[in-house]
C-alpha cells in the first residue's frame, strides 16, 4: 500500500488503516474519503504521510516511498536515532527531520547496494 505524503494527498483517496494523532485519537477513519477538511485537519496536527487503499494513481507522480526491507529500514532508523538521541521524538518538527533522514540513509544504503 503507497505511503503518500501530506502534499500529495488528494480528496477522494482512503486510507488504509485509521489516521491517529500522537495521543491515539482517530483523526480519518480507515476507509473514509479524503476531503478538504481532512487535509486541513492533518497539516494541523503535523501529520506528513498516509497509508492509503491501492489507488490507479501512479507511485511515481505521487511520490510514495519506496518498499524495503524492514532491515534496512531498521538499520537506517538506527543511525538516526544515534544522531537524534538527546531530542523529543514526538515533536512535529523534529519527527519531520527524522523521516527525512531516515529516507536519506535509505537511499543512500540503496545507492551503495546497487554501485557494489
Amino acid at each position: 500500500m503507497p505511503v503518500i505524503r501530506l502534499e500529495n494527498l488528494r480528496k477522494g483517496m482512503k486510507p488504509s488503516d485509521d489516521v491517529l494523532n500522537h495521543r491515539g485519537s482517530i483523526l480519518i477513519p480507515r476507509g473514509r474519503e479524503i476531503q478538504d477538511k481532512h487535509l486541513r485537519i492533518l497539516k494541523m496536527w503535523g501529520i506528513t504521510e498516509v497509508i492509503i487503499q491501492e489507488t490507479d494513481v501512479d507511485p511515481i507522480e505521487m511520490n510514495t516511498t519506496l518498499e524495503i526491507s524492514p532491515e534496512i529500514y531498521q538499520k537506517a532508523m538506527n543511525r538516526v536515532k544515534y544522531l537524534f538521541q538527546h531530542t523529543d521524538y514526538k515533536h512535529p518538527a523534529i519527527r519531520e527531520l527524522i523521516d527525512q533522514c531516515v529516507r536519506r540513509n535509505i537511499i543512500d544504503m540503496v545507492k551503495e547496494k546497487t554501485n557494489a
